[in-house]
């Protein structure tokens, strides 16, 4: 046994004494210098084959068989020629070689990070190194790369990278690229990691490390660069690293140094109370050091997120200096940036370059004086170092290398703009333009002021990967103010989810040979524009856009002009669209020979305010479209057709047809407001006649639609708008003749609001005869058109418009009518017989009217009906007792030549008593302003009651009043401020019914308190007409204290309150009033006790509010405990927290804001313990262990235990895993061993075990 044990000992010493050579200086800038390599060379090329003998003229096809191939005991390096290496064996390649104990080691060598890529195709890993394996990466690319831990690489050996590029790998739990564990050694130089990532939404899983995970491995990190690397996730344990994540070691403390964090970031989207989900935007570490290294624009974003830029858990002593940080942010919330003290501005916010065709790359720095000759160039420069870049071309013609065929980076935001008037950039007919990557961090890109002429396609086609216009896009792409020339293929490529906009820019003379999208192709993206010219283009589809791994996807146009789009096939047509939302708005569409377009799958076309003129149209459609159309004009279309998918609405409203044909095809249609001068309107039912079709509310140029129709269909079209002709007589010898548009059912005619309907206007003559002709002439807009006649005869109108339409109309010369009413008596007793009199004369003439009805009504009930002979109708009635008064009315109805007219009278039954009406109304006043109650009383007739009481009761008291000889009576107030009702009684007599009448009596004080901003008692005094009362004294009583004020020009005097938080009565006088207001002072912070155990991480938390209960982020809170204050800010929930960390006790607590201070308590109590043993049954010379576990679980760390054993006391230590361990060298027999924590934060528990020790050591 002890053999054994012999020599696992120095197998470990040896191991130990390898990882002492390889150790590098931390403080210096390390460097790797090649290795004189023992044994074999393989070489690997993309026309290789595995059959050969690896050799470099006889290269293998695949890593993997390299890799077999390789001796253990040799140095062997495998070098990889250019291409990407993908599929079976070239990824997935499993290194377990036992170098280590055999003394070999692998080196697998591209021929440049750019040249040789070994690609995952998202799907599988790269490598899998294993423990005693030695491997060296350098000068290649690992890209695309899945897995679950280790996207790219998961080592357990020694790894060593060196010049590498990781792009776009991605693990479930850790590290997006690599990770490193159990024992593994990772050392990682001059390297560049860009958009890993890991994402994990399993409850119970884990998502560390977005480009490097390093745990219980010993890593190092120099002269590296991570860009958008990110970490995400919904899990229960904390997203942690959003480029790396550094755990427990082996042997030498992890170091990250002398290397560059750029826009990495951390989401936890999981939001249980009081737990820190987020940590570290780039770095999150255990045992790691920090030196010389930037963090630029890195976030956290998650619930107590911690470390927008790193985070290291404070119970470890990590080195951490000469640190830049800037711009890096918790939730939103910027961290204060960090500048080392020797920092030379190698990092800016923000730099401008300029560019000149006869600038210099080499000796140029940029400047306006000494630019650089390309604008590759120029952005190389910068990359890493910048957050905004301005690229500037100064006046010249730019082509060829570095002009062109440019590749954008997606590490900060870049504006290439032209700033001379003269500034062309010549493609050559044979290059591209520029490319950019999609950024994660939301970098934007922006071209400004470019001519762009003779530029080609980088390739053309009809699928994404074929399609690569003079501009890719991933990202958000402005282009502002540019102008796309002969262009060959698509000027504009936009994927995946970019933005696209495009302002004031023009694409003209230019032809795409390609199949699709010779502006723009847009595949799973969205764009706009704005003010853009696109003339003299031919395209199969001048734009195209698809959306096929996301949902519908946006192209819109805005106040941009079509023109002159050319076919040269059947297939060119302006627009192709699938699954896309189109929206065209005050676009202008003319002159064009391709169709207009063509849908597939589903989108949504939304159109208004545009005009399309004097072109093709032909829109079909493979599934259909859904047409939403407003206010836009059709002229001169050929073959106009709207084709709509069954299974949605259609819907066009205030749209001109003009010339030609137009049809609709569809299930459910509606076309409203609209105007028809087609030869034909077509309508297809998709459905069999199962569709809804509605064509109501629309102008046709035939007034009989159903002659403009062409349909089997049952469409619904109940109402159209026509031309309509009235008359009206003026009687002073005129007529008003209007000519308007109404809605017509086919019989009767309604008011119709045409103002929205694009009516053409119309030219019309109007002539009015009977013996003699006058005329008049106009147009006819789309509302009325009014003509004033003077005659004094009937005549005929007849209006005739330009459009062959004609209306006419009869004016009858009709004269006003006086009616008269005559009673034989105006005031009546009952069974009195009273004489109604009527007589009807001519208005103009006063001569008696010979025609027409006299109806005459009593009491709104019809009595007599009379023809009119030109003689006095006269109707006698007998008054009875139903009515204090009769009411008489009498109509007249006219003819061709009287017009209609009416006359009332009353007659009053002085016998029985009239009702009475009380006139009074509510009343708001000042206290003791000298404002009555003023009352009216009057008959029912209207007259006044003279010498009447009324009573007047108003807060229990009742006043008698007089009227005087208006019928008023008044009634002074002179009550304390408040509301009242007061109500006014008139008792009946002999001639008068008894009436009352009640009102709202509002009595307001002159006294007006208010308390603001929680601190501020103001009191206003006011005059009896409410103006402010200046001057003026007063006395505040707060608190039994009495303040004496002076109103200042505002009537206002005010008191300051400082009061802790409560409910006070305040009380107010003038000397002639007393008011009291109640004050609530509230509380601005909220807090409560705690009990909790000693570090059980709970937190004291204090949260913010204003007074109208809004939360107050980013404030400063003092919280004061056991003597010592700690200044916190609140989050974005107004809340600050504070550890609470202290041993068991009592203690007080405070916390202060904005002078106001709260108290609290917090009781600690020790945390209980969990105790667990090894077995008591030990082997001698072995170990006796117990854990020590805290009421959640966690392992008590690095606390002293005391052991009793046989009587003797020994002391130990808790490792990491909160274990205490004793060696157990006893005799062989029985034992009696005690174990407890020696100290008073813990729960004083104990752990009596019998242990039985067997001889024979291991």
């Amino acid at each position: 046994m002890r053999k054994k044990f012999l020599t696992v000992f120095f197998i470990l010493l040896f191991l130990l004494c390898l990882s002492v050579v390889s150790a590098t200086d931390e403080n210096t800038n390390s460097s790797i210098v090649a290795q004189d390599y023992d044994g074999n060379e393989f070489y690997v090329d993309l026309g290789g084959d595995d059959s050969n003998s690896g050799q470099l003229n006889s290269p293998f096809n695949s890593i993997n068989k390299a890799v077999e191939v390789s001796n253990p005991r040799d140095n062997v390096v495998i070098h990889l020629g250019e291409g990407t290496f993908e599929g079976n064996g070239n990824v997935m390649i499993s290194i377990n070689k036992a170098h280590l104990s055999q003394g070999g080691s692998i080196t697998i060598v591209g021929a440049g990070a750019d040249k040789t890529i070994i690609k995952g195709s998202s799907a599988y890993y790269a490598f899998n190194i294993y423990a005693d394996s030695v491997v060296t990466l350098r000068d290649l690319s690992i890209v695309d790369c899945k897995s679950v831990e280790g996207g790219a690489i998961c080592n357990s050996g020694t790894l060593l990278v060196d010049n590498c590029i990781f792009r776009n790998n991605f693990a479930f739990n850790t590290g997006g690229a690599i990770s490193s564990i159990e024992n593994g050694d990772c050392k990682i130089y001059n390297s560049v990691f860009i958009n890993n990532s890991v994402t994990c939404n399993d409850e119970y899983g884990n998502a560390n490390g977005g480009a490097v995970y390093s745990l219980k491995s010993d890593l190092l990190v120099d002269s590296c660069r991570f860009v958008g690397n990110f970490a995400k996730g919904n899990c229960l344990n904390a997203i942690s690293g959003g480029a790396i994540y550094v755990g427990t070691y082996l042997n030498n403390v992890p170091s990250v140094k002398n290397s560059n964090f750029i826009n990495n970031y951390v989401v936890s989207t999981n939001f249980r109370t009081n737990w820190e989900y987020a940590k570290g935007g780039s770095i999150y570490m255990i045992n790691c050091n920090l030196f010389n290294d930037s963090f630029i624009n890195s976030s956290v974003t998650g619930n107590n997120g911690v470390g927008g830029s790193y985070y290291s858990e404070p119970k470890y002593l990590n080195s951490i200096s000469n640190i830049l940080r800037i711009n890096s942010s918790v939730n939103g919330v910027l961290e204060s940036n960090i500048y080392p003290a020797d920092y030379d501005g190698k990092y800016s916010n923000e730099v401008v370059v300029y560019v000149s065709v006869n600038g210099n790359d080499e000796n140029g720095n940029g400047s306006f004086n000494n630019p650089y000759a390309t604008i590759a160039n120029a952005i190389a420069k910068s990359a890493g170092n910048v957050y905004n870049l301005k690229v500037y071309l100064l006046d010249g013609i730019y082509s060829g290398a570095g002009n062109t065929n440019i590749s954008l980076p997606s590490s900060m935001n870049i504006q290439i703009a032209a700033i001379g008037s003269k500034v062309i950039i010549d493609g050559s007919g044979s290059n591209w333009f520029a490319a950019n990557e999609r950024s994660i961090s939301g970098f934007k890109y922006v071209l400004s002021n470019l001519n762009l002429i003779n530029f080609k396609a980088k390739s053309t086609g009809y699928k994404k990967e074929n399609n690569i216009g003079v501009i890719s896009n991933y990202a958000d792409l402005t282009i502002d103010n540019c102008i796309f020339k002969n262009i060959a293929g698509s000027s504009i490529s936009n994927y995946d989810l970019a933005n696209l906009k495009v302002i004031n820019s023009s694409f003209v003379d230019s032809k795409h040979l390609g199949f699709y999208g010779g502006v723009l192709f847009n595949y799973d993206a969205n764009a706009r524009f704005y003010n853009c010219i696109v003339n003299n283009y031919s395209s199969t589809d001048i734009f195209y856009s698809t959306a096929v791994n996301t949902e519908n996807v946006y192209l819109e146009f805005f106040n941009s002009t079509f023109k002159n789009l050319k076919s040269f096939d059947s297939r060119c047509k302006f627009l192709g669209a699938s699954n896309t939302n189109v929206t065209m708005s005050y676009v202008n569409y003319a002159d064009n020979d391709c169709n207009f377009a063509v849908a597939y799958d589903k989108s949504f076309v939304k159109i208004d305010n545009s005009v399309f003129k004097n072109s093709n149209w032909l829109s079909g459609s493979v599934n259909g479209m859904i047409w939403n159309v407003y206010n836009s004009s059709f002229i001169n279309i050929n073959s106009l057709t709207f084709s709509s998918i069954n299974d949605y609405k259609s819907n066009f409203n205030g749209c001109l047809f003009d010339g030609g044909n137009v049809e609709f095809r569809g299930n459910t249609i509606t076309v409203g407001n609209s105007s028809f001068y087609n030869n034909k309107v077509i309508i297809v039912n998709n459905d069999n006649q199962k569709g809804n079709l509605d064509f109501n509310y629309n102008y046709w140029i035939d007034e009989t639609p159903k002659n403009m129709i062409d349909t089997t269909a049952n469409v619904k079209l109940n109402y159209w708008i026509v031309k309509h002709l009235s008359a009206e007589n003026l009687f002073n010898d005129s007529y008003k003749v209007v000519i308007s548009y109404k809605l017509f059912d086919g019989s009767d005619y309604k008011d119709y609001d045409v103002r929205y309907v694009p009516i053409k206007p119309v030219r019309f003559t109007l002539i009015t005869s009977k013996g003699s002709n006058s005329l008049d002439s106009g147009t006819l807009i789309n509302d009325i058109f009014e003509f004033i006649n003077t005659a004094n005869d009937d005549r005929n109108v007849v209006v005739s418009f330009t459009d062959n339409t004609k209306l006419n109309i009869t004016l009858y010369n009709q004269h006003k009518v006086d009616t008269n009413i005559d009673l034989s008596q105006k005031t009546a007793k009952i069974w009195d017989i009273v004489e109604i009199n009527v007589n009807i004369k001519d208005n103009k003439t006063g001569l008696a009217v010979d025609f027409g009805i006299v109806e005459i009504y009593l009491n709104n009930k019809l009595i007599s009906s009379n023809n009119v002979t030109g003689l006095t109708i006269s109707k006698s009635i007998t008054v009875d007792e139903s009515k204090s008064f009769y009411n008489i009315s009498v109509i007249y109805k006219g003819n061709n030549k009287y017009a209609n007219s009416s006359n009332s009278a009353i007659l009053r039954i002085s016998s029985i008593p009239l009702e009475t009406v009380i006139i009074s109304k509510d009343l708001t006043k000042y206290y003791k302003n000298g404002s009555q109650f003023d009352v009216v009383l009057k008959d029912v007739l209207g007259n006044v009651l003279v010498g009447k009481i009324v009573k007047i009761t108003i807060n229990g008291v009742t006043y008698n009043k007089i009227t005087n000889d208006k019928g008023e009576a008044r009634l002074s107030i002179n009550l304390f401020p408040g509301v009242y009702n007061i109500t006014v009684l008139f008792e009946d007599d002999d001639n008068y019914v008894k009436s009352l009448n009640t009102n709202k009596i509002v009595v307001l004080s002159k006294i007006i308190t208010k308390f603001v901003d929680n601190n501020k008692f103001i009191v206003k005094l006011v005059n009896d007409d409410g103006t402010p009362k200046t001057n003026a004294s007063l006395a505040i009583i707060a608190n039994g204290v009495q303040y004496n004020r002076i109103t200042n020009g505002s009537g206002e005097a005010r008191l300051n309150v400082r009061l802790n938080p409560n409910n006070y009565i305040f009380a107010v006088t003038d000397g002639q009033e007393v008011v009291s207001s109640s004050v609530n002072v509230l509380s601005t912070i909220e807090t409560s006790d705690i009990s909790m155990f000693y570090k059980d991480g709970t937190k004291y938390s204090v949260k913010l509010c204003d007074l109208d209960g809004n939360i107050m982020p980013n404030k400063n809170v003092a919280i004061t405990i056991n003597g010592v204050t700690y200044n916190k800010v609140t989050d974005s929930n107004g809340v600050a927290y504070l550890n609470i960390n202290l041993n068991p006790g009592v203690y007080g607590i405070s916390a202060s804001y904005d002078g106001k201070t709260v108290y609290n308590t917090i009781s600690i109590a020790a945390m209980p313990v969990t105790i667990v043993s090894s077995s008591v049954n030990i082997q001698q010379g072995t170990f006796y262990k117990v854990k020590f576990s805290d009421a959640l679980s966690n392992p008590i760390i690095g606390q002293k235990v005391g052991m009793l054993v046989n009587g003797v006391m020994y002391y130990r230590e808790t490792d990491d895993l909160g274990v205490a361990s004793i060696k157990i060298n006893l005799n062989p027999g029985h034992y009696m061993i005690t174990s407890g924590l020696l100290s008073n934060a813990y729960e004083a528990k104990t752990m009596n075990n019998i242990i039985t020790v067997s001889g024979g050591y291991l």
